[in-house]
């Protein structure tokens, strides 16, 4: 052989081992990403599948079919599922499905707010605002000149004579 055909031959095999290196560099580093894509992959699987189930309830009383969606809703929010908490909520405010009960809808309110849900803290404060299941003390808000004029009223009050 020539030195020519050597040296062709010498750089045929370090161009094959360099590809083979290269090839191998980059499974190597495609086997983290891979890993990391798995994993979030199956993070957009696992909220995919929670927003489905969640979406679901949403179908559901949109349907009017009240039970299912508080049977789905509760077992997100025994998972911590805001959304569901909030909705929870909504249902007993508004009697959908449960008897209304502005105390039982004011706590799944809270329990949402409380995780930080800005929905559920808007009609928490909706709740608060117009005195809806949680404590009243009307005498509270109002100014000492109120409260004497309304005593001086009810002193003044006679029931009507019945003709």
């Amino acid at each position: 052989m020539g030195a020519r055909s050597e040296t062709k031959k010498r750089w045929w095999i370090f161009t094959l081992r360099m590809g083979v290196a290269q090839r191998d560099n980059v499974f190597m580093s495609c086997r983290g990403v891979t890993l990391v894509g798995a994993l979030a992959a199956t993070l957009v699987l696992i909220s995919t599948a929670v927003a489905g189930l969640f979406n679901d309830g949403v179908a559901a009383v949109q349907r009017g079919d009240y039970a299912t969606a508080i049977g789905i809703w509760h077992r997100l929010a025994d998972q911590g599922d805001t959304r569901a908490l909030d909705w929870l909520g909504q249902m007993y405010q508004q009697g959908w499905g449960v008897p209304q009960d502005y105390a039982a809808a004011v706590s799944w309110y809270r329990r949402a707010a409380d995780k930080g849900d800005a929905v559920a803290q808007n009609n928490l404060g909706f709740m608060y605002l117009y005195g809806l299941g949680v404590p009243q003390d009307v005498a509270a808000r109002m100014t000492p000149a109120q409260i004497a004029d309304a005593q001086r009223l009810a002193g003044e009050w006679k029931p009507k004579r019945e003709r």
